[in-house]
């Protein structure tokens, strides 16, 4: 038996983050990018250990080999000629492969609008006779089970996805690796081991995109100067009462940060008619024959911020200013500048469950610093 479904788009970003978009045009983010969310001091710890730029050299590595691999095991399956080889690490790893059979699927987008994922399964077919959803993984070292968490909780959400797409259920979930030191290793469980644990994933991912989405006012309820829609999609989110005041911790830090740098600085916190404008502060230098107005958003998290252009369209402010209160790093453009770049960048567009349109970029991007007039990332001293 052999199943075609529907090619989906696929949407990296410069952050590493994926998305898919399905056929009825929903996004929804890859299974390897909600779960490297729990991953991420893991990561964090261990290119603090190696050094950033020799991490940077082994990912890059890693991905290249890992492309290559898994093109290789596709060509195998298929009985294609091997183009480009990873050489004895795929070699070792061919008996492995010769033990499945009955291929449904190779290299297959699927989707669930139950678990609000996608991704691309390597292959769904027999490993030793039992129907399985099979992952080939690359390693630079033997692994043990317990350090594969996250390969089998991939495997169970491609399990889900694939019945729901077809109305197939293999509960089987197999993960083959070869190993830099030598080793060909199997991994084999029950999806139901594991779905739990994959839906906290999913739970964990999206409080974060919507924590991320938070912005405060000085009585500690919902601003009521932003746009009705943006309210009602932070009411729905967390209640009429947040328990932390990211959006005037934001300005408080602008304003230190602005009046070190500028001779002029006026803050509207106090000024109702200047907010509703996006006007949160003016400041000049002296040298400057004209003055600039920013708007500060506290919404800057682990190194990225979000942009509702529909919010920002018609506000009269000259810049943005994107804030992370826990770390003191922002980033500030040119409003107008960002509005363009988004019109031309369609595929950088979420739309959250309220449905208000959303970009989500990375603060440290050299491709947004070219695109993007007065685009920079600048850190605040934190008190």
């Amino acid at each position: 038996m052999n199943i075609q479904l529907p090619e989906l788009q696929k949407v990296t970003l410069e952050s590493g983050t994926r998305y898919y978009v399905t056929p009825d045009g929903i996004k929804y983010p890859s299974v390897t990018t909600v779960i490297s969310k729990r991953k991420k001091e893991q990561l964090k710890k261990w290119r603090e250990e190696v050094g950033e730029e020799v991490a940077k050299q082994i990912s890059i590595a890693a991905s290249i080999r890992g492309n290559i691999f898994h093109n290789n095991c596709e060509q195998y399956l298929k009985k294609q000629p091997i183009t480009e080889s990873i050489g004895p690490m795929f070699n070792r790893f061919t008996p492995l492969l010769d033990r499945i059979s009955d291929i449904i699927c190779l290299e297959q987008h699927l989707y669930s609008n139950e678990l609000k994922v996608a991704g691309q399964v390597d292959c769904v077919g027999k490993f030793d006779g039992l129907p399985s959803i099979i992952d080939f993984k690359t390693s630079s070292k033997f692994k043990k089970k317990d350090f594969i968490w996250d390969y089998l909780m991939q495997a169970t959400a491609y399990s889900y996805m694939f019945e729901e797409r077809t109305g197939i259920k293999i509960s089987d979930i197999t993960i083959l690796i070869t190993c830099e030191t030598g080793e060909v290793q199997i991994f084999q469980d029950k999806r139901e081991n594991w779905i739990n644990g994959f839906k906290e994933l999913r739970e964990e991912y999206e409080k974060a995109v919507e924590q991320s989405l938070t912005c405060y006012d000085n009585n500690n309820s919902v601003s009521d100067r932003v746009t009705p829609r943006w309210t009602k999609s932070i009411i729905g989110a967390f209640g009429d009462k947040p328990n932390v005041r990211k959006g005037v911790k934001a300005e408080e830090l602008v304003h230190s940060y602005l009046k070190n740098v500028y001779n002029k600085v006026t803050w509207f916190h106090d000024r109702r008619d200047k907010q509703l404008q996006g006007i949160d502060f003016e400041f000049k230098k002296d040298s400057w024959k004209n003055s600039y107005t920013a708007d500060v958003k506290g919404n800057m998290s682990n190194g990225m911020f979000f942009v509702y252009p529909d919010e920002i369209k018609d506000k009269a402010n000259h810049r943005m200013i994107h804030v992370d209160t826990n770390t003191g790093w922002a980033v500030e453009y040119d409003r107008e500048s960002m509005l363009n770049y988004l019109n031309d960048k369609p595929e950088y567009i979420h739309t959250d469950k309220n449905n208000n349109r959303y970009a989500r970029l990375e603060a440290f991007s050299q491709l947004l610093r070219r695109r993007i007039n007065h685009f920079r990332p600048f850190k605040i001293k934190l008190a």
